[in-house]
């Protein structure tokens, strides 16, 4: 082989080196995501062992219980309940009551909205998180239902709008995002 013939060589093994770093990151990214989703998974639907300390929300706030899995135990766990800590249950707990002022936000400003899904024509505005541009945005569905519970769904951008504009700390808790520092 002559000094040009093994430099195409060297040449070809290097770009196949480089497409398998890449794919070897795609998996890599992939196995990460399936890993995130598992945590996902033990943090929606954790369960304590009996005779472990868990919390709770109760009527007037986040409260702590030890699983004897009677059947205040079990309705519980059944409902999703229940989490390792307080701070994991103070959240869902601050969720939930933001959620409750979104909606009650939108029915005393007279926007409520339901959605006909057989209706084509209707779009069903919402308002969503755009993570690269770090700001809410609003969209809307006309026939596709999304299988996400507990959508708000307005009849124009402009009452989504509105809703962006005063509810914006609320819709931060429910999103799960923080206001950035040059906010």
């Amino acid at each position: 082989m002559n000094k040009k013939e093994l430099k195409k060589q060297i040449q070809e093994l290097r770009i196949k080196s480089a497409d398998l770093s890449l794919e070897s990151m795609r998996v890599n990214d992939q196995a990460n995501s399936l890993e995130a989703q598992i945590e996902q998974i033990d943090r929606e639907y954790w369960k304590p062992e009996i005779g472990e300390k868990y919390y709770f929300i109760y009527h007037y706030g986040v409260s702590v219980d030890e699983n004897q899995l009677d059947d205040i135990d079990r309705l519980r766990i059944a409902t999703s309940n229940c989490f390792p800590t307080e701070e994991q249950a103070q959240a869902k707990l601050d969720h939930d009551l933001a959620l409750t002022r979104i909606r009650k936000y939108i029915y005393d400003e007279g926007l409520d909205f339901s959605p006909d899904w057989s209706d084509e024509c209707q779009r069903k505005h919402y308002v969503f998180y755009d993570h690269e541009e770090q700001c809410f945005g609003v969209s809307y569905y006309n026939l596709h239902q999304p299988q996400a519970t507990g959508n708000i769904y307005l009849s124009s951008t402009g009452d989504a709008t509105r809703v962006i504009m005063d509810c914006e700390d609320d819709l931060r808790i429910v999103f799960g995002v923080e206001k950035q520092k040059d906010e």
